[in-house]
């Protein structure tokens, strides 16, 4: 859901931070659509030789996940109305949920979220990410040297968990600072 992000940074003039989301966004798209070409579709130049089963927990984690991805699909405004918008209003009203958990009792406010699919700034925005992020993974795959920024990355990441929090926090403080400032 895209344009729920961009539509008020838009509508502010905000137009650096939209900017600098858009730029996230088709990142995040080629990256995954780089990995999913890597994992699924090249060809490979060994066989298949150790192939282990799946454990129990890993289906369960995938048929989870594509489970909410279908449910997020069909049906956006069932899953607004019972996870997200909830979930907003205690963001929105931090004092409300509090009182009410530390209680037992009352409940805050659930925004309503409207959600359409065919409106033209949405498709829009789907569909520039989507083909942006198309195009920069087909050139980072035809690319012979890895470029500098994604050197600098894999030098200053090793893989563990800790980096992931590290970054997370470093990205969350980096975008209050932003909507602060801005």
């Amino acid at each position: 859901m895209p344009v729920r992000i961009h539509e008020p940074l838009l509508d502010e003039h905000r137009f650096g931070l939209y900017a600098a989301l858009a730029a996230a966004q088709i990142i995040t798209v080629a990256a995954l659509g780089r990995a999913a070409w890597l994992a699924f579709f090249r060809p490979r130049a060994e066989s298949y030789d150790r192939m282990e089963r799946l454990h129990p927990g890993m289906i369960t984690g995938f048929a989870t996940l594509a489970t909410c991805c279908v449910v997020a699909g069909v049906a956006p405004q069932f899953a607004l109305e019972h996870v997200l918008a909830p979930a907003t209003g205690s963001l929105l009203h931090p004092l409300r949920y509090a009182a009410a958990v530390l209680s037992g009792q009352g409940a805050t406010p659930v925004p309503h979220i409207p959600f359409h699919y065919l409106e033209p700034a949405q498709l829009l925005t789907i569909a520039g990410s989507l083909v942006a992020g198309a195009l920069v993974a087909f050139w980072y795959l035809r690319v012979r040297a890895e470029p500098l920024p994604v050197r600098l990355l894999r030098a200053a990441h090793n893989g563990s968990a800790n980096d992931y929090a590290a970054y997370a926090v470093g990205g969350i403080l980096i975008a209050i600072t932003v909507l602060a400032i801005g």
